[in-house]
């Protein structure tokens, strides 16, 4: 039983770091750091739809860049995940924080994604955006500037 909760924590510790590796890479606009998350094949279910392949879903990615927000924010928390075979089975909460000129938008919203194993690191094989709630905000000043 121990060996089997060391084994659960590790998965999770890993995918709490692809989950990090994400967030930041979102924040920071790093579309190369994004492509090296994914499989071949990834697949990006969002609201308005789904897409297939890296070049469709680094796309998703490029337009939040090209919109030019100064500042983002991403938080994933409530971290679960359950192996099923070669594909592990990831869920957790998301908030992402968008700080614009006029207003800060709080999305937030659930991951649920199939990640897989290549080349000794977990992947992105399907990224599942469910948005459940976009709360606008007064614009945010900034403290100590």
């Amino acid at each position: 039983m121990e060996q089997l909760e060391r084994a659960q924590s590790l998965l999770e510790s890993r995918v709490a770091r692809l989950y990090a590796r994400y967030a930041e890479a979102v924040d920071a606009g790093d579309i190369e750091a994004l492509r090296k998350q994914v499989t071949d094949d990834v697949a990006i279910t969002r609201p308005g739809g789904e897409a297939a392949g890296v070049e469709a879903f680094l796309d998703v990615y490029r337009q939040v860049v090209a919109q030019g927000v100064p500042l983002t924010q991403h938080s994933v928390t409530n971290i679960v995940a359950e192996q099923d075979g070669e594909v592990v089975q990831a869920r957790a909460y998301f908030r992402a924080m968008f700080f614009e000129a006029e207003s800060t938008r709080v999305v937030v919203g659930r991951y649920v994604d199939d990640l897989v194993e290549v080349a000794d690191e977990l992947r992105f094989a399907h990224k599942r955006n469910h948005v459940q709630r976009v709360v606008t905000l007064p614009a945010a000043t900034v403290v100590g500037a």
